[in-house]
């Protein structure tokens, strides 16, 4: 239900003081709204520039810009009325009328275009003693991402993540603590965040015990 593909280059090193660039592509078919919930269709394609820059020796902050194009699609018989109502006061939003000739039946299809470019800023900490399998130190990181103005749809979300290392035995034990906090909200006439940047709990990467992106209200 949810295809990405992305090409991204880094050089970690374009200045002699050490401050990095990434430069990313991605394109992003997803199907569904949820992989559990109804019928929804979003492709957003993105690309952009990301600096970092080292402030100490585990410091660094980084800021980029990333232009997004996205089309989205709802059905009036299949998809959750939240998304059909987003989509139809959202960006540049049409419909149609579509006739089944197998089952004679008519339902609409809602759709929305629309293009932002995406400002970022971060701040981090990494004093992990190794990228792969480290087994001490922590990782933060505290990104924030708003839509400049100009953009069709205007919202800004942030999200904050910490993750420490404590060795137990040697090297063969150690036990690592993750907290992560994210939050969006809208901006302007725009009603919420668009429904592929929406936050869901649940799964293996989350919450176990509850099936993925099924903890939290649903329609």
């Amino acid at each position: 239900y949810n295809k990405v593909y992305t090409i991204q280059y880094t050089n970690p090193y374009i200045t002699m003081n050490g401050v990095g660039q990434t430069l990313s592509v991605s394109y992003r078919d997803v199907t569904q709204f949820v992989s559990s919930s109804s019928n929804f269709s979003s492709k957003t394609l993105s690309l952009g520039p990301t600096w970092s820059y080292p402030i100490s020796e585990f410091q660094y902050l980084s800021f980029g810009a990333a232009y997004e194009s996205s089309r989205l699609l709802t059905t009036s018989f299949s998809s959750a009325q939240q998304s059909q109502e987003w989509v139809q006061q959202n960006g540049h939003a049409y419909n149609q009328l579509v006739h089944e000739d197998y089952s004679n039946n008519d339902y609409e299809l809602y759709g929305t275009n629309f293009s932002d470019i995406l400002l970022v800023a971060g701040w981090g900490i990494d004093s992990r003693n190794r990228s792969l399998f480290a087994d001490r130190g922590n990782r933060t990181a505290l990104d924030v991402r708003i839509t400049a103005p100009g953009s069709t749809v205007k919202y800004w979300m942030g999200d904050f993540s910490f993750q420490q290392y404590v060795p137990v035995w040697k090297h063969w034990l150690t036990l690592s603590f993750l907290d992560s906090i994210d939050y969006g909200e809208a901006l302007g006439k725009t009603t919420a965040i668009p429904p592929y940047q929406q936050l869901f709990g649940g799964g293996p990467d989350s919450v176990r015990g509850f099936r993925e992106d099924w903890l939290g209200p649903r329609d």
